[in-house]
C-alpha cells in the first residue's frame, strides 16, 4: 500500500486558533481572504476531479 505524502502544515502555536481565544475582526477578514485565494470549482467540476482522483489513486 502506497502512503500519500502530505506536506507538513503545522504552524507555530501563536498562529493557531485556540478554543475560547477571541479573534479580532481583522483576523477573521484576513482568514477569509486567504481561503478565497484558492481555486473555486463548481459542484460538477468538483465531482469530476474527485472521480478522476478515485480512478487514478495507487494502492
Amino acid at each position: 500500500m502506497k502512503k500519500n505524502e502530505v506536506e507538513d502544515q503545522t504552524k507555530d502555536l501563536k498562529e493557531k486558533v485556540i478554543p475560547g481565544d477571541p479573534l479580532s475582526q481583522g483576523e477573521i477578514v484576513d482568514g477569509i481572504l486567504t481561503v478565497e485565494v484558492g481555486p473555486l470549482a463548481a459542484v460538477k467540476e468538483s465531482k469530476e476531479a474527485f472521480e478522476h482522483w478515485i480512478s487514478h489513486r495507487d494502492f
